[in-house]
């Protein structure tokens, strides 16, 4: 289209609110440069498919009914682990979980080519969506604070507090939250959903 206009091809445009209209002169054969056709590389979708294995990352120690190892084998289990093996049966390949060992490495082993897709429920914000894409929504969840029964905190109000520990789950966005919004209180992250959890259970966050 640059080389149209260049050489003068274009009678005219017209605009408006919803979409732009370029409307091109016919233009002499000995005037058309045909590109020589170039061979597209392969997608994504046919190296999966020629590799006869779809690679996901999951994130296992968050031991949640989403993703958690099981107890016996140590195999992927858990609603995601479920709709990767779906994908896959669907792709005509194997499913192979790559269990990320902590979730500020979830990204990183997509981004490096370890992994095909995420798996394990990295929220979508636009910080992240400058790295990776989120083309689908699996799952929609809430997240809640965790405090002992008998511990001081007893509204939300109290956790932005400069006495008050809150442990949370390195690289999530919870931990992100928790920074931004209380501030004054000490923020203990934790490479480990189930390790910041531990954390408030043995008493060394509230």
């Amino acid at each position: 289209l640059l080389a149209l206009f260049q050489s003068g091809a274009v009678s005219s445009v017209t605009a408006d609110t919803e979409s732009r209209t370029v409307h091109l002169e016919s233009l002499p054969a000995d005037n058309v440069v045909v590109p020589p056709v170039q061979e597209l590389p392969p997608s994504l979708l046919d190296e999966i498919q020629s590799r006869g294995v779809l690679r996901l990352a999951i994130y296992l120690k968050s031991a949640s009914p989403l993703q958690h190892p099981n107890e016996q084998t140590g195999d992927a289990e858990g609603m995601f682990a479920e709709v990767g093996q779906l994908m896959a049966e669907d792709l005509g390949v194997e499913a192979e979980f790559i269990d990320v060992p902590e979730w500020a490495s979830v990204i990183p082993t997509l981004v490096s080519g370890k992994a095909d897709l995420i798996i394990a429920a990295p929220s979508a914000t636009p910080e992240r969506a400058l790295t990776i894409d989120f083309p689908a929504i699996l799952v929609y969840y809430d997240v809640t604070v965790m405090v002992p029964k008998d511990g001081d905190i007893q509204t939300i109000e109290d956790l932005n507090s400069p006495g008050v520990t809150i442990s949370v789950n390195e690289g999530s966005t919870q931990h992100f939250y928790a920074l931004t919004n209380y501030p004054d209180a000490n923020i203990n992250a934790i490479p480990g959903a189930l390790e910041a959890r531990l954390e408030v259970a043995s008493g060394r966050a509230d």
